[in-house]
Formats: structure tokens, C-alpha cells, sequence
């Protein structure tokens, strides 16, 4: 997604898991790693939090949704542990694109 933003020239994206979307909502309500392993990080070193947090944020691809308009599909599994659902929806919800899906395997 985020090359898809980047590039302007690209023709459809379409993404299965969104690793590194809205960090702070899926370190809180991850169940497996890879979110879990930032939460154990942030244990054993609460102080630096807010910088992690503010480290993570450039790679966060909700940021980049707002910059893609080419058509966009997105995999939500909505019993999915690693990758929570909320943070799925996010950046559905600020997706450019005129023609966008969010698709949830059954």
C-alpha cells in the first residue's frame, strides 16, 4: 500500500496482511507476534514508548491509505489473531480510491 501511494503511476494494490497498520490498536489487541513482541518490548522498557511508538508511525501504512486512488483490495480475516481486524478496517476506511473492497475469507 504504501508503494501504491508512493508511486502514483500504479495500476490496482491489494494487500492479504497489513503488517504495520494503526501499531498502537494492534500491539494492544494482537494475541500472537509480531504485535506481541513490541508489547514484550515495551515492558521491559516502558520509558521508551512514546518513541517507539513515534518510530513505528513512519511505517504505518494507514498513513499512506489517504494517498491511494488506484482501485484497492484488502483481506480482513475477522477472527485473525496476529493482524486484529480493527486496524484492518482503518485503513480501508481512509483508502482515495473510488473502488475499493475489503474482503474477508470465509
Amino acid at each position: 500500500m504504501a508503494a501504491a501511494a508512493l508511486a502514483g503511476s500504479v495500476c490496482s494494490c491489494g494487500r492479504t496482511y497489513l503488517f504495520g497498520v494503526t501499531t498502537a490498536e494492534a500491539v494492544a489487541l494482537a494475541l500472537d507476534p509480531p504485535y506481541t513482541e513490541i508489547a514484550d518490548f515495551l515492558r521491559a522498557s516502558p520509558e521508551l514508548e512514546q518513541q517507539a511508538f513515534r518510530s513505528l508511525s513512519y511505517f504505518d501504512v494507514v498513513h499512506h491509505a489517504a494517498r491511494v486512488g488506484c482501485p484497492a483490495t484488502l483481506t480482513v480475516g475477522l477472527f485473525d489473531t496476529v493482524y486484529p481486524r480493527n486496524t484492518i478496517f482503518g485503513a480501508f476506511q481512509r483508502l482515495n480510491s473510488r473502488d475499493k473492497k475489503l474482503q474477508a475469507p470465509r
